[in-house]
């Protein structure tokens, strides 16, 4: 007979309460994340460190931008004769 630890006893509690289609789902999910860890030891705990949250927040970002490049702003037409100091209104009372 295998010990478990208190995780792995809460873990087969919640799945034995599952409905067994939701439950294999949960196995697959599990079993994709130890594949996706390598042989790397996988923390289960169901909480976070600040630290954790930072860096996971930190990885996200990088990951984001990485797919997602800023987008270009382009005034085009709008933009024209515009320069550091803003637009030039003096002929306005010209037009109007």
């Amino acid at each position: 007979m295998i010990a478990l630890s208190e995780n792995e006893e809460r873990l087969l509690e919640a799945l034995r309460a599952l409905p067994p289609e939701t439950a294999d789902t949960v196995i697959k999910w599990a079993t994709q994340l130890s594949d996706l860890a390598k042989g790397r030891p996988v923390d289960w705990s169901d909480s976070w460190t600040e630290e954790g949250l930072a860096s996971l927040q930190n990885v996200s970002i990088a990951n984001f931008e990485a797919r997602e490049p800023a987008p270009k702003c382009s005034f085009g037409a709008i933009g024209k004769g515009l320069d550091d100091k803003g637009p030039d209104f003096t002929d306005l009372g010209q037009r109007y």
